[in-house]
C-alpha cells in the first residue's frame, strides 16, 4: 500500500513502526499517483511511503493520501475528477487532518476540525447499477457504524438515522455520502465521503432536522486507528455488494437502524424549518423495504425520499 503526504510530521502517526516518509519529485511520480496529487495535493511537496497491507485490509494496491489541510471538500474535488478525467485511478483513499469549504448531504457545510476524520475513497465496483444502488447508499453508514465498534472495542454502540447519519446516544458522530459513476447500465466505480468526530464535535446552529452534534472523545481513539478500522470495513463492504449482493449491506443497515419501531414525521426535503407549517406523515416505522425505503405504519405507499425527525 502506497501512502502519500504532504505533511510528514503531521502524518507520522500513520506509518507503522520503523518507516519512514521518503521525499519525491511530484514529475517522478507514477501515473496514478500524479492524478491523484493533481487534485489533492494544493501544489504541495510530497513525500511517500511503501507499506505492508493493514491486517484485515483485502486491498494492497490502495493509495493513501494525506493531507494536513484541505482548502476545499476533496468529495467535490473527486466527483469533479472521476466524472471528467479519462484516467483517474481507481482504489484511493484521501484524509484531511483539517479543512474548509466541507459539505455533508445537500450541500451542507461540514466542519472539518483537527482531530477528526474526514475521509473520501473510491472503488471499482463493476455491476449492473439496477443491483446496487440501495447497497451503496447503505455501505459508507454500516462501514461507520461497524468501524467505530471496533475502533472503540466495541465500547460504542453507534446507531444508524435514515438515511446517512450515525449517531451515539442520540448525538450525530458521523455522516455519509455516496456517488458514483456510470457506464452504460453498469455503475463502474463508487464514491465513498465519511465524516466521523472523532476528537471534539463542531459548534453548529441548531437545525430542525440535524441532531446535536457528538463526539467519540470519550473513547480515546486515535485517529490513524479509526482510518485503519474504517478502511478495513469499506473494503469489506465493497466485497459483500460484490459476493454476496446488495440485500446483505440492506440487512446490516437495517440491524444498526435507530428508527426502526419508532414513530416519526417526514418532512419534504427541501423544508429548512422556517415554511412549511406541518409535516408530511407521522408515523410508526416498522420497517426497510428492499431499496431502503421506510415502511410506516397507516401509510400505503413505501417512503423513499423526506427529511426525519422523531416525535
Amino acid at each position: 500500500m502506497r501512502l502519500l503526504t504532504d505533511s510528514p510530521s503531521a502524518t507520522r502517526d500513520f506509518l507503522p513502526p520503523g518507516a519512514s516518509w521518503q521525499s519525491c519529485a511530484t514529475h517522478a511520480l507514477d501515473e496514478a499517483d500524479a492524478c491523484l496529487w493533481k487534485v489533492f495535493g494544493n501544489g504541495a511537496s510530497c513525500y511517500y511511503c511503501d507499506i505492508e497491507d493493514m491486517v484485515g485490509s483485502s486491498d494492497s494496491a490502495r493509495r493513501v493520501v494525506l493531507i494536513e489541510f484541505a482548502p476545499t471538500s476533496q468529495f467535490a474535488q473527486a466527483q469533479a475528477a472521476m466524472k471528467w478525467q479519462a484516467k483517474w485511478p481507481s482504489n484511493w483513499t484521501c484524509l484531511a487532518l483539517e479543512g474548509s469549504q466541507f459539505q455533508g448531504q445537500r450541500g451542507r457545510p461540514w466542519v472539518a476540525l483537527r482531530g477528526n476524520l474526514h475521509l473520501t475513497c473510491q472503488y471499482e465496483i463493476g455491476l449492473p447499477a439496477d443491483q446496487v444502488q440501495a447497497g451503496l447508499t447503505a455501505l459508507p453508514a454500516v462501514a461507520a457504524a461497524q468501524a467505530i465498534r471496533a475502533a472503540s472495542s466495541l465500547r460504542a454502540e453507534p446507531r444508524i438515522k435514515w438515511v446517512n447519519d450515525v449517531l451515539l446516544d442520540g448525538r450525530k458522530v458521523a455522516g455519509v455520502l455516496t456517488a458514483s459513476r456510470l457506464e452504460g447500465a453498469i455503475l463502474s466505480a463508487a464514491l465513498f465521503g465519511i465524516g466521523i468526530n472523532l476528537a471534539q464535535a463542531p459548534d453548529l446552529p441548531r437545525q430542525p432536522f440535524a441532531p446535536e452534534p457528538g463526539s467519540l472523545a470519550a473513547f480515546n481513539v486515535e485517529l490513524s486507528r479509526m482510518w485503519q478500522h474504517l478502511q478495513i470495513q469499506l473494503d469489506e463492504g465493497v466485497r459483500r455488494l460484490r459476493e454476496e449482493g446488495e440485500g446483505a449491506l440492506v440487512n446490516a443497515y437495517e440491524a444498526s437502524a435507530d428508527f426502526i419501531g419508532r414513530k416519526v414525521q417526514i418532512w419534504p426535503e427541501e423544508y429548512e424549518g422556517a415554511t412549511q407549517p406541518e409535516a408530511l406523515l407521522v408515523g410508526r416505522v416498522r420497517g426497510l423495504a428492499p431499496d431502503l425505503s421506510l415502511l410506516i405504519d397507516g401509510v400505503d405507499d413505501p417512503v423513499r425520499k423526506g427529511r426525519m425527525t422523531y416525535t
